[in-house]
């Protein structure tokens, strides 16, 4: 059994919807099942070349099976993604969890449709993520926004 502390679970969001994806940070039920495939094989095994012990996968992006990753080494549990199949892509997306948890209640409060929401949210993330991190934000947001206003 993974030691996950309690504020991954202590949380009033687990399910945002993003355009044409969604993000689904697991429930303490769910978490030991979501690292088959990452962590460990259908065996309970551990896969050889997965990216440390300290990470944990805690949610996935629903288009692309993404997984949503915690670093269990740093109190202040950062985020991150990376592409499903691709240990080397991993990407830090948030520095502490809470900032996370943030960013998911400011996209679920806004209307993804409305450009000058959707760049009063892009701005608003800008000024709390690292610069590096901000990419990821600014182009699923932006991926959501041409999706729900396509016209064909």
């Amino acid at each position: 059994m993974i030691n996950i502390p309690s504020k991954i679970f202590d949380i009033n969001i687990h399910d945002v919807e993003i355009g044409v994806s969604d993000i689904h940070l697991y429930s303490k039920n769910e978490i030991e099942n979501a690292q088959i495939g990452y962590r460990v094989d259908d065996k309970g095994k551990s896969i050889k070349d997965w990216i440390g012990d300290n990470y944990i996968v805690i949610g996935n992006d629903s288009c692309c099976g993404d997984p949503i990753i915690i670093d269990l080494s740093n109190n202040q549990l950062p985020v991150y993604s990376m592409f499903h199949d691709d240990w080397n892509s991993l990407q830090q997306i948030t520095t502490d969890f809470e900032q996370y948890i943030e960013i998911l209640n400011r996209i679920d409060e806004t209307d993804l449709s409305d450009e000058n929401e959707k760049n009063e949210l892009i701005f608003s993330i800008k000024k709390i993520v690292p610069e590096d991190s901000f990419d990821y934000w600014s182009s699923i947001i932006q991926v959501a926004y041409e999706f729900l206003n396509d016209k064909n």
